[in-house]
């Protein structure tokens, strides 16, 4: 499972990034091949990270250092 900071953090960024695509949340869930319940899970800050990535990229979200939550360390950031 994701550290819940992180992925409550980029669960809205996803959700955001569905809705500017117009695509439905099973629409999503199809294209990035997981189901739709594990899309709702990552869009609300919950389930495994590695269904998050696959989500992430099936809408162009780049996930890297500078979209984590603030800290001073990258293990601050993960916390």
């Amino acid at each position: 499972m994701a550290p819940a900071r992180v992925t409550s953090f980029l669960g809205p960024k996803l959700r955001e990034a569905r809705k500017a695509r117009s695509l439905s949340l099973a629409a999503l869930a199809q294209q990035a091949g997981v189901e739709p319940a594990v899309a709702h899970a990552a869009e609300d800050g919950l389930g495994p990270v590695d269904a998050y990535f696959l989500l992430a990229e099936t809408v162009a979200i780049k996930v890297g250092a500078r979209s984590l939550p603030r800290g001073k360390t990258l293990g601050d950031r993960l916390r």
